[in-house]
């Protein structure tokens, strides 16, 4: 069997434990340190830190690899409180609650605006405009009560 090297710049503390080829993907299992202390979001209760995993992997779109879809896929840990018993999910340190792209992807995402509509983008990627935006209002902190305008390139934007 033949063996190659990739490189890939990862975050801090984030290691690659295994690659799965998908059709026309890439998926790189991914892991890191977790924490050592938990407070739970709900009752307050600070604590050990109980780790559980769910059962079905997570996968998360990154930036292209060989111009293909790469996805980084990991067993989501969570907390369970053991106070309240309340099951509270640890985020990764590369991404957001409620998402599923890396903030690697969402930096690109944004860089790819330049000149271009949300909709080429979302089409080149394969993703929907919706998720373009809302990438848009992730990385400029600011909720737009605006959509992207589809008819001309997105060159910038002005704060006044």
């Amino acid at each position: 069997m033949a063996r190659i090297t990739i490189d890939v710049d990862l975050p801090p503390e984030v290691e690659v434990t295994g690659y799965q080829r998908y059709q026309d993907g890439h998926g790189l299992e991914v892991r890191w340190p977790l924490p050592a202390r938990c407070r739970c979001e709900k009752c307050g209760h600070d604590d050990v830190a109980h780790i559980e995993f769910k059962t079905i992997p997570q996968a998360i779109r990154d930036l292209n690899l060989w111009e293909q879809p790469c996805f980084w896929i990991y067993q989501a840990p969570f907390h369970r409180c053991a106070r309240c018993n309340y099951r509270q999910h640890i985020i990764p340190p590369f991404k957001r609650k409620d998402v599923s792209y890396t903030y690697r992807f969402e930096q690109f995402v944004l860089r790819s605006l330049i000149g271009s509509t949300a909709e080429e983008v979302a089409r080149r990627l394969g993703i929907s405009a919706e998720t373009v935006d809302r990438i848009v209002e992730n990385q400029l902190g600011v909720t737009t009560a605006f959509r992207l305008p589809s008819d001309g390139a997105c060159t910038g934007f002005s704060m006044l």
